[in-house]
């Protein structure tokens, strides 16, 4: 899944989303995030080839791109049980200038199974959005009343 699928999907399949560019200096930013509780759930940018090689060395995926090369990327939150299998897949890397613990990288215009990206922004957008309090007091999922 390119850059430009990604946005579709992301603006086609969540609601309330507000796509943000917050820095007027890297008008590549791109920043997605909930219009309620304006938390970030993706950012896409490219970072050089040899910026991603220092998260993980061993990516094969890397290999394709030339010394130099830019590559788009997105990041997103995981649940943190998850973070350390993730990014043992190919295409899928140590968060880039994010809490590790929480985030991964996935590089776009890779071989990165579509549908597995699909999730990991569907589960990213379910982990920061707002939760709301039952009546009772006792917290819910997001959108429940």
């Amino acid at each position: 899944m390119g850059a430009d699928e990604l946005d579709k999907f992301i603006l086609g399949n969540f609601g309330g989303v507000v796509k943000d560019c917050p820095w007027e200096d890297a008008p590549g930013y791109v920043v997605y995030r909930h219009g309620d509780n304006w938390k970030w759930f993706a950012l896409k940018f490219a970072a050089s080839k040899e910026q991603l090689l220092r998260l993980k060395n061993d990516d094969v995926i890397l290999n394709d791109y030339a010394d130099g090369e830019m590559v788009e990327i997105v990041n997103v939150k995981v649940d943190p049980e998850m973070v350390a299998d993730v990014v043992r897949e190919a295409g899928f890397l140590p968060a880039f200038h994010m809490n590790r613990k929480h985030w991964v990288t996935i590089l776009l215009d890779a071989e990165v199974d579509a549908a597995r990206l699909r999730a990991l922004v569907e589960m990213s957008y379910n982990l920061t959005a707002r939760k709301y309090k039952a009546r009772n007091g006792g917290a819910v999922g997001a959108g429940a009343s």
